[in-house]
């Protein structure tokens, strides 16, 4: 997994709680190569703080499962 370039809209400060979030995020934030794997460790229940930006609240983590 990589971070990405957050090259589309300004970074997010929390991680996506719902179905729309994780879907919004992954289309405005990520590369279109990164979208399927983001998706699917979130369909996966994966924490996704190694997809966030810096500044992403640690209590946020609790959102997402863990790996």
């Amino acid at each position: 997994m990589t971070l990405s370039a957050f090259t589309n809209v300004s970074s997010p400060t929390t991680l996506p709680t719902t179905d729309a979030q994780a879907i919004a995020f992954a289309l405005d934030h990520l590369e279109p190569y990164e979208v399927p794997e983001f998706l699917k460790d979130w369909r996966d229940g994966k924490s996704l703080r190694p997809w966030m930006p810096d500044g992403v609240s640690p209590e946020d983590d609790n959102m997402v499962g863990e790996d």
